[in-house]
Formats: structure tokens, sequence, C-alpha cells
């Protein structure tokens, strides 16, 4: 039997939980590449495998000596840590939240339980944005750049081109298309020149 690995870059920024995954995942290719995972309806103990990858992602992405160092340098003197601590601890590592918490819990630098008790106070997003400077989500670009938007409205105004060869063109439906060109319409361009 075969096996492959994959790695695909897109270019866009990848959320810390697919991290966490990706790094799982490997996880679990480094300690058993012969036997499938089986997903079991009821729950059951975690295997060994199991164990195994969950302990390799965290001490991979989040290594004890790091985030000692690191937690030691944030409490200092004042021995105080809290949530906007944690928000930025995670982003430094590039990890989840609830999995720095968790790591935290893991080597008795914070209570247990904590992550349980800051996700019932209402722990959310908005939060972890504004404590790492994100004033919000960021817009999905244009599926059509505005500049060839533009242009294929010319084209399809001047019926050098049809919808449905525009939308074979930029590899887009007829809706996607209609909703890239609406700006453009007609009626709703002034002309400089009228």
């Amino acid at each position: 039997m075969q096996m492959s690995w994959v790695y695909a870059r897109t270019g866009k920024p990848v959320s810390p939980r697919r991290v966490q995954t990706a790094i799982h995942e490997t996880g679990h290719f480094v300690s058993d590449r012969s036997h499938a995972d089986i997903l079991e309806e009821k729950e059951v103990s975690p295997s060994i495998e199991e164990r195994f990858a969950k302990r390799f992602g965290s001490a991979f992405l989040i290594p004890a000596s790091g985030v000692r160092a690191r937690f030691d340098q944030i409490v200092g003197s004042e021995n105080r840590f809290d949530v906007r601590e944690l928000i930025l601890l995670a982003h430094q590592f590039g990890v989840a939240t609830e999995a720095m918490c968790r790591r935290l819990e893991e080597l008795t630098l914070l209570p247990q339980g904590t992550w349980d008790s800051i996700r019932d106070r209402g722990f959310a997003g908005d939060l972890e944005r504004s404590a790492i400077g994100e004033v919000s989500v960021q817009p999905k670009p244009p599926l059509i750049p505005p500049r060839l938007a533009y242009l294929g409205s010319i084209a399809l105004d001047r019926e050098l081109l049809s919808e449905g060869q525009l939308c074979d063109l930029l590899a887009v439906d007829r809706l996607e298309l209609r909703e890239a060109l609406r700006p453009f319409a007609a009626e709703e361009v002034v002309s400089l020149y009228a």
C-alpha cells in the first residue's frame, strides 16, 4: 500500500484551527501510516494513536519551553495574566485561544477548567479581534476585478462578446457575472462627453 502526502499553498491566510488540524493529522501520519482512522458514532475512549496525535500537535505548535518562557515574561513581577494576554499569546504562537489556554492548563501554568470558565462567561471572537488589533473580518475581494468587469461590460454593450462567452472567459456563472457588471450598466454610467 502506497501512501501520499499533499501540501497545497493558496496564498490566503490560514486560520489557526486549520493549522492545528493539519499538525494533528501529521501526528497520525508520523505515528501510524499503516492503519486507517475509524470514526465511531458512540463515544469511546481515545486510542493511543489519537492521544499521540493530540499531544504531537500541541507540542509541535506550542512547545512547553517556549510557552513557559513567554508566560513568565508576560506575568513578570505583577503576577497577573488575563484574557487579553491569553489572546495575544495565542496569536504569537499562531494557534486558537482555546488551544493555548488548554496547553497552559496542561503545563499547570493556569488552573484546570480555566477555558471552560472563560467560555461560560461569554468569550467571543469580537474580543479576540479587538485584542489583536483587527477591526473586523476582512471583506471578500471582488470575484472579478473592477477593471476587468468594466472591460467586460464594454464588450457586452458593444456585442463583441455574449454573456455566455464572458462567463466562460472569466470562469464565473451568469449570476456572478451580472453582479460584477451591475455597476457598469449602460444606464448607470454617466458619460463625460454628453
